[in-house]
């Protein structure tokens, strides 16, 4: 069963990356199409700064990740209750951070990009960061969710849920697009997206009794 897993997990993987590429080469030009290419810099550049922000997970996932399957196949339960806290705690704290970092950014969006940018566009892009910024504060801590799924060789599902949001994704912001919504509503749908995935993880892994 445990192969099978890894089997489908892995070729779910491969169907991913295939179709996140051809996505990507079909969706680029629509999104310029529609959205203009101000609305796409804008985005371009807010990204860029969500990525900075990102760093601050300092690759814990896969620390957290590490220690979970040795306790896990060590048989120390409680150990691995405790590693769970320990991470929740730091993630806390990371996030607390992203939220300080994300507020100055936020405030002082106007200070860095006054010269270059039109008013209209410094206020789509405030929106769209702060959009984006609280999507990566809430990743910190559902990521554990995430973590301890992956401990569980539940790869099927994850992969699953990644090939079906990089499929649903673009097409409803495409829909959105086309019907004349603007950055900020296909920002939205993209950051509903993830939300739902951490949802489902949550739920999983609480089923699966992660504790």
């Amino acid at each position: 069963m445990a192969k099978n897993e890894l089997k489908i997990g892995t070729t779910l993987s491969m169907m991913t990356i295939i179709v996140s590429s051809v996505i990507q080469i079909l969706y680029t030009p629509l999104y310029i199409k529609y959205l203009g290419p101000g609305d796409y810099g804008i985005n371009s550049l807010v990204q860029s700064i969500i990525g900075y922000i990102s760093i601050l997970n300092l690759g814990l996932g896969n620390t957290m990740l590490r220690y979970t399957t040795k306790y896990r196949a060590e048989g120390k339960i409680e150990e691995e209750k405790s590693l769970n806290g320990m991470f929740l705690m730091i993630f806390s704290i990371l996030m607390a951070i992203a939220f300080i970092i994300g507020v100055y950014i936020y405030f002082n969006i106007e200070k860095f990009f006054k010269v270059s940018f039109t008013i209209e566009e410094l206020k789509k892009t405030k929106a769209v960061f702060t959009i984006l910024v609280l999507n990566v504060i809430i990743s910190f801590p559902m990521g554990i969710f995430s973590t301890n799924l992956t401990s569980k060789e539940k790869f099927i599902y994850q992969r699953g849920i990644k090939l079906i949001t990089i499929i649903l994704n673009p097409i409803v912001g495409a829909i959105l697009m086309i019907h004349g919504f603007g950055l900020i509503a296909v920002t939205a749908s993209t950051v509903c997206f993830a939300l739902i995935s951490y949802l489902f993880d949550m739920i999983y892994a609480f089923k699966l009794g992660t504790s």
